[in-house]
C-alpha cells in the first residue's frame, strides 16, 4: 500500500544519479573593481555622463583628492604623506587618504574636511550635504632657508660616507630658528623621501 510506494520512491530518490547543476558563473577578479578609464576630465563632461547612466552603462563617475607638492621633495619630514587608512571609518571611500605621517597626520582632522552626500534616484536628484574642504595650515618655513638647509645636510653626509665607506647608513638633521619669535625657518632630515611617490602609490589605480 502506501508504505510500499513510500519505500519505492525513497529507494529511486536515494540511488538515482545526482542531478547536473549549472555551471557557476566565471567571474574574473578585474570586474569586481572598477578600471579607470580616464582622469582630470571636465567638470561638465563629467557631470554628463553621471546625469544620463542609462546612455553609459556600467561607468561610474567619481571624484577624488590629489596632494600637489610643487616645492617636490622639500620639506618632506615636516609635511609627511597621506596614505590609505590603516581601518575604513565611517563616511571614507575606498579612495580615501588619510594623514599617515608628519604634519599630514597630526593635522589630519584639519587638513581632511568633510564628505558631501548626494541621493541619486531616477526621477530626481538630491544634494543631502555637501562637501567642506579642510582648513588651511601656514608654515613658518622659509622656502630658500629650506632648500639651502637640505643641501648642506646631504653634502655633509656625503663627506661622511665617503671618509667612512663601510660605516652605519648616513642621517642627520638640521634646524633654523628666528632668534625673536622661535618661528622654525628651516628644519631638515636626511635621508629624504618624495610624498608625491608615497601618496600615489598609496591611491593605486
Amino acid at each position: 500500500g502506501r508504505f510500499q510506494r513510500f519505500s519505492r520512491m525513497f529507494i529511486t530518490e536515494l540511488f538515482a544519479p545526482p542531478q547536473s547543476l549549472p555551471p557557476a558563473p566565471i567571474v574574473v577578479a578585474e570586474q569586481r573593481a572598477p578600471h579607470v578609464v580616464f582622469e582630470d576630465v571636465a567638470e561638465g563632461l563629467a557631470e554628463y555622463v553621471r546625469r544620463r547612466p542609462e546612455m553609459f552603462p556600467g561607468v561610474h563617475v567619481e571624484r577624488t583628492a590629489r596632494r600637489e607638492y610643487p616645492q617636490g621633495e622639500l620639506a618632506a619630514h615636516v609635511l609627511g604623506a597621506v596614505g590609505k587608512p590603516l581601518e575604513q571609518t565611517e563616511g571614507q571611500s575606498d579612495s580615501s587618504l588619510v594623514g599617515r605621517s608628519g604634519l599630514e597626520l597630526q593635522l589630519d582632522n584639519r587638513l581632511a574636511g568633510s564628505p558631501g552626500e548626494r541621493l541619486v534616484a531616477p526621477a530626481r536628484e538630491e544634494v543631502l550635504q555637501s562637501p567642506q574642504s579642510g582648513e588651511e595650515v601656514r608654515l613658518t618655513l622659509d622656502v630658500r632657508l629650506q632648500r639651502l638647509a637640505e643641501q648642506l645636510l646631504e653634502e655633509s653626509l656625503r663627506r661622511r660616507e665617503l671618509r667612512d665607506p663601510g660605516g652605519p647608513p648616513a642621517g642627520g638633521a638640521a634646524v633654523v630658528l628666528e632668534a625673536r619669535s622661535g618661528a622654525i625657518l628651516a628644519i631638515a632630515s636626511a635621508p629624504r623621501f618624495s610624498p608625491a611617490a608615497m601618496a600615489s602609490r598609496e591611491a593605486g589605480p
